[in-house]
């Protein structure tokens, strides 16, 4: 008889979903085993994120695992996403358990891993949650930016001022007792006699320590004057927005200490360096080939005043390359990766399919969001009803109608959200399939930050230029799979032409219909 450990998995915000539960995702998984024939051994119950494997329970079954090597055939998930929510780490975990001789299922998703193609699939299992954490943590971002817009400061509270909520409970910056120490260090800073070392030193008496770099970067907040700062983004150039907090010294004392923040950094006469360089696109990238320490990139001017510019290493002082050479390697080693028509087909049918998937939840979480707004608005016609009938004081219809409105504005705004999220599906995989296709071309065609995205997400260790041609010791996991099963596909066009259909009945069985368990 086989044997396996089950692991249901939910993390808070999903604490709410229907079909989430713990209790109902670990009566699935044993109702599995019972109809399979398996044995369960152990069962694991979480309630941490995925985005990686550092979770307590999960730390304990490992170090189950390993005790118990070649004793237990299978860890058991509902769907994938319950496994993890990260691509690169998946993988490594996959292999790691196979060394202990456990193979990693997830019943409702079931594949046959002996198959090579059914990888492809296990690509998009393991890669649509990780692209769900990163679309959350953008919209995360854009909150946050547009609560700074209106005025309001979303992180931790800088130094004399304390995290609180206002009268319409939302987030307010308040000052705290050290707020007056920190205006009179301003202020004395302001009359340019005494240097930040000389203010530290008498904060420090009056019992506030403070770090002279923290201390530093509080002078350039203008956070403390009433302002926030707008990062530039995209097209947006960075700007101020007043602050809906109370500032602790004015705008003319700080811009008093800008100006002689300026003034001593030019007195110091000490180079100015610019990270970022388009003709450096690398930086930050390159690994040395001699003494395996990380390369930095300058320019050297020539006798008629022109510009070159190298990669070298600041370490070993043993290697130096033009730039220009070391750029267009990377674009032929991106070039390498692309993708057959095939590949194409099978990748748009494959993700088309999953989507699909998620139509079925998305549709119950739709008739849920419309039944509960619908409760709403008869809760609103009926406080209505009762203020109308004078059985209501108008203090108290306010105050419920206020928490209504609310509750109704945010159920509103998930459901647009929910829309939004559908209706970019097909933007999104256009232009995903779109880059897979043509890596060297988009690569050229980005600024500097999307060249620096593409090498980080494809490339997750450093790059080795050799003089002739740049390698790497590790690929993207999902990259690499891609490019592997391109390269089998290739093969099999020469071999047996005309067979392209032969790609869905290869994979078909684990993934597009109903099939018998793969256990």
């Amino acid at each position: 008889m086989k044997t396996a450990v089950i692991m249901s998995r939910v993390s808070t915000d999903e604490q709410a979903k229907t079909g989430y539960s713990l209790d109902i995702q670990e009566k699935a998984l044993s109702d599995y085993c019972t109809q399979n024939d398996i044995k369960v051994v152990r069962k694991i119950r979480e309630d941490h994120s995925a985005k990686n494997f550092d979770r307590p329970e999960y730390k304990k079954y490992l170090e189950f695992a390993k005790k118990n090597k070649n004793k237990v055939d299978y860890l058991l998930v509902t769907t994938w996403d319950r496994f993890s929510r990260n691509t690169t780490d998946s993988y490594e975990m996959i292999r790691r358990l196979k060394g202990y001789g456990v193979e990693v299922q997830a019943i409702q998703q079931p594949l046959d891993l002996s198959i090579p193609e059914s990888k492809v699939l296990l690509a998009i299992y393991l890669t649509m949650p990780h692209v769900d954490n990163e679309r959350r943590s953008i919209k995360v971002k854009e909150g946050m930016r547009a609560a700074l817009k209106a005025g309001r400061w979303t992180g931790k509270a800088p130094r004399g001022y304390r995290n609180g909520r206002d009268e319409n409970n939302k987030p307010m910056l308040y000052q705290t007792e050290e707020a007056i120490l920190f205006k009179y260090a301003f202020e004395e800073f302001a009359k340019g006699t005494k240097t930040q070392a000389q203010i530290l030193d008498e904060l420090s008496s009056r019992g506030v320590s403070i770090r002279k770099n923290t201390f530093s970067l509080m002078l350039r907040n203008p956070l403390y004057c009433g302002k926030l700062r707008i990062r530039a983004l995209k097209d947006e150039p960075e700007h101020l927005v007043e602050g809906k907090h109370e500032a602790i010294i004015s705008e003319e004392t700080f811009i008093t200490v800008q100006d002689l923040l300026v003034e001593y950094r030019k007195d110091t006469k000490h180079p100015r360096y610019h990270t970022r360089r388009d003709e450096l696109p690398l930086r930050g990238f390159l690994q040395c080939n001699a003494c395996g320490k990380k390369m930095t990139g300058s320019a050297s001017k020539s006798r008629n005043g022109n510009k070159h510019f190298y990669y070298h290493c600041n370490h070993c002082r043993s290697t130096r390359y033009r730039a220009g050479d070391v750029n267009e390697s990377v674009i032929k080693l991106l070039e390498s990766i692309s993708l057959t028509s095939e590949v194409e087909e099978l990748f748009n049918h494959i993700i088309q399919s999953v989507f699909n998937e998620h139509k079925v939840s998305d549709a119950k979480e739709k008739e849920l969001a419309t039944k509960k707004l619908d409760q709403l608005n008869e809760q609103v016609e009926r406080l209505d009803g009762l203020l109308l009938s004078g059985k209501l004081k108008i203090e108290d219809y306010n105050s419920i109608k206020e928490k209504l409105t609310v509750q109704l504005n945010n159920l509103k705004s998930k459901q647009q959200t929910r829309e939004t999220e559908k209706s970019e599906f097909e933007l999104y995989l256009s232009k995903g399939i779109g880059l897979l296709k043509h890596f060297g071309s988009a690569y050229k065609s980005y600024d500097l930050d999307g060249k620096h995205q593409l090498l980080g997400s494809t490339f997750p260790e450093k790059l080795i230029f050799d003089g002739k041609k740049c390698r790497t010791k590790k690929i993207n996991d999902v990259v690499s799979l891609i490019v592997k099963i391109d390269k089998g596909l290739k093969n099999t066009k020469k071999k047996q032409a005309g067979k392209k259909t032969d790609l869905f009945t290869i994979v078909g069985p684990t993934g597009f219909e109903p099939v018998t368990p793969c256990l």
